[in-house]
């Protein structure tokens, strides 16, 4: 049954900005990056970055600060206490209130609060409408909303600061209850991970060197027990424009094939042959970011579809002795102890590694047989999809979670707008 939205008392519906608007709309500025006497002073400068880490309603720190030559030297505006902050650019719609005063850059509209308006009420009134302000944005590097657009909408507005303070407590013990259950599915979900590496971790707890149990043996990696070949480095963004390619993009951190985006690239007879992947391959990553590097997984579909691979990936195929399953799952408890990333090479913001740099070095413990190899890999294969099914069930229950507070706010701030007079 659909909902039908309550019927407020004339008059009760405001616009945010403009002259009977509840709130002055303020723009922010930067001072110049290049006079070193207008920053690091005492005066709080918020950028929307500083929004984006934050875990509160309201604001009190900056990373940046700038001086009172600063302040003078641009047109930002020392916000006072109570001050709504709106991020107006990358991206559009975080929220906070200002606990200290405050100036920002270009990247806000801020709203000070006019007489007998709620600075609280203020905040989860725009909360509500940050989707509509959103879908008004525009702009072609990065999204954008203007002070002229953004005046115009309306929120509803209890006559008397009583009123708004009751509402606005209570959505604030609301919001605050429902955090607490946020943290408690993000420690669920941290517990879930660890349980992943744990686990891992005791079925491979044996370092180079240690003694192993009776019929095992150390063995170091080399091309006498598995083959190696980097992918191909040229693609394409169109999707499945040839045949397809996978890159580190589909190769999930859960060390499984994710083929939710495939880019497809043309390739000749020759390149099908060397760069093609079988059943039972390994795909390593060799580059990106540092922790990234090493992020393993195996291609075990079936069929006579071709995949190729990229450049940032090295495809792994093992000999008779050794099993790839067996294999992977050795490779990803590296992975987990950060192997990889203390050992490649690394550049801004980028890392780098070649298989034989990362693995020869290293000795791999061998079980007694074959078949022990394939016991182990499968004992292991169905402990990860237990784990699987509480990562996913932990995901589902964030995402109800995270869904609560616009429900919350449906609900106090639905109402039918006046018709225009």
């Amino acid at each position: 049954m659909k909902n039908e939205k309550r019927k407020l008392p004339e008059g009760w519906w405001k616009k945010l900005g403009g002259k009977k608007g509840v709130a002055n709309i303020i723009n922010g500025s930067t001072p110049s990056t290049d006079n070193p006497e207008y920053w690091d002073g005492d005066i709080l400068w918020a950028t929307p970055s500083d929004l984006g880490k934050l875990n509160s309603i309201h604001i009190d720190d900056t990373k940046r600060k700038i001086t009172k030559a600063g302040l003078d030297s641009c047109s930002t505006t020392l916000l006072p206490v109570g001050t709504v902050l709106l991020t107006s650019r990358a991206p559009v719609g975080n929220l906070a209130i200002t606990k200290k005063p405050i100036c920002t850059n270009q990247g806000f509209k801020s709203f000070i609060p006019k007489e007998e308006i709620n600075s609280l009420y203020l905040y989860f009134a725009i909360k509500k409408i940050v989707p509509a302000i959103q879908k008004q944005s525009h702009g072609n590097t990065f999204t954008e909303i203007t002070k002229e657009l953004i005046q115009n909408f309306e929120i509803p507005l209890p006559p008397t600061l009583d009123d708004q303070i009751r509402i606005a407590s209570e959505l604030e013990r609301k919001m605050a209850e429902i955090d607490k259950m946020r943290q408690a599915a993000l420690s669920q979900k941290e517990a879930i991970a660890a349980m992943q590496g744990a686990i891992l971790r005791d079925v491979f707890p044996y370092k180079a060197g240690d003694k192993l149990p009776e019929g095992w043996r150390w063995e170091k990696i080399g091309s006498h027990i598995l083959d190696y070949q980097s992918g191909l480095a040229r693609g394409d963004k169109s999707k499945l424009d040839g045949y397809p390619h996978l890159r580190m993009n589909n190769i999930s951190k859960d060390f499984k094939l994710d083929l939710t985006l495939l880019w497809g690239i043309p390739a000749s007879e020759v390149e099908l042959d060397k760069y093609c992947v079988k059943q039972g391959d390994i795909l390593f990553n060799n580059t990106n970011s540092a922790e990234l590097v090493g992020k393993s997984c195996l291609f075990n579909l079936k069929g006579n579809d071709k995949f190729l691979f990229s450049n940032h990936l090295t495809r792994i195929r093992t000999k008779e002795t050794l099993r790839s399953q067996y294999f992977l799952y050795w490779i990803n408890v590296f992975w987990q102890r950060r192997h990889f990333e203390d050992n490649c090479d690394k550049w801004v913001n980028q890392a780098a590694a070649r298989v034989e740099d990362l693995l020869f070095p290293l000795d791999i413990a061998f079980p007694p047989s074959i078949d022990d190899q394939i016991a182990i890999a499968s004992e292991l294969e169905r402990k990860m999809a237990e784990i699987e099914k509480m990562r996913q069930a932990a995901d589902n229950q964030l995402e109800a979670i995270e869904a609560l507070p616009g429900s919350i706010l449906r609900v106090a701030f639905d109402f039918e707008e006046e018709e225009a007079s």
